[in-house]
């Protein structure tokens, strides 16, 4: 009777292992990509590893690559999949962080994350990210502080010698000033005055008809969401 309950239970057993094999089997993959420049106009630079070249169009950018655009030009880069950022005339930024985080094979199974990080060094930058089924992190950071994008937002932010300034198109994006614990969020319409770090100056946040009564020259958009 024992051996009669051993071989019983052998089958179940295989069934397991079988189940477990496929499932350990399943590939999670978590890479590093590269940006797209996806239309150009005008001169800009990239510093790539030390190398400093004229940008073509459709070229692909790497983490740690610099960009610079001449006074007259623009550019429009797919920094992630759904994430689209448009650099300004006489603008530099840095790509910090590109990743994407697939659930098995990247060609039958989805994207299950997202994230990208750029340093804005000089003037403006817009950025606009789509809605993801996925975790989607997409950061500007400045001098002055860091803004985390989200999804399904559209914000421009534009750097001086002594501020940034955060706006808010479409969507909603929260802001963290340096040396401060403190997180706000900036609804559609409104922006925020980042002082830089030990000022005594104060955020300032303003309804869609105080932003352009406030900075009319700052931020030329023509967007009606």
């Amino acid at each position: 009777m024992k051996r009669h309950s051993q071989l019983h239970f052998v089958p179940g057993a295989i069934v397991i292992l079988v189940a477990l094999a496929f499932t350990g089997c399943r590939p999670h993959l978590d890479r590093e990509i590269s940006s797209r420049v996806l239309a150009l106009q005008g001169d800009v630079q990239c510093s790539v590893g030390g190398q400093i070249s004229r940008l073509a169009g459709d070229s692909f950018l790497p983490p740690g690559a610099k960009i610079s655009s001449g006074p007259s030009a623009r550019v429009d880069l797919m920094v992630l999949p759904g994430v689209l950022l448009e650099l300004a005339g006489d603008t530099e930024i840095e790509i910090l962080r590109l990743r994407l985080e697939r659930d098995g094979d990247e060609s039958i199974h989805p994207m299950i994350a997202r994230a990208a990080e750029v340093r804005l060094l000089r003037r403006s930058i817009t950025a606009s990210a789509g809605r993801a089924e996925t975790d989607s992190k997409f950061l500007v950071r400045t001098a002055f502080g860091v803004v985390d994008t989200g999804q399904e937002m559209i914000c421009r932010v534009r750097v001086r010698a002594d501020s940034a300034r955060v706006l808010c198109i479409c969507g909603q994006v929260i802001v963290s000033p340096s040396g401060s614990k403190a997180e706000l969020t900036i609804h559609k319409g409104h922006f925020a005055d980042l002082p830089a770090a030990g000022s005594t100056a104060v955020l300032i946040v303003g309804a869609g008809a105080e932003v352009r009564a406030a900075a009319p020259d700052t931020f030329e958009i023509e967007h009606s969401p």
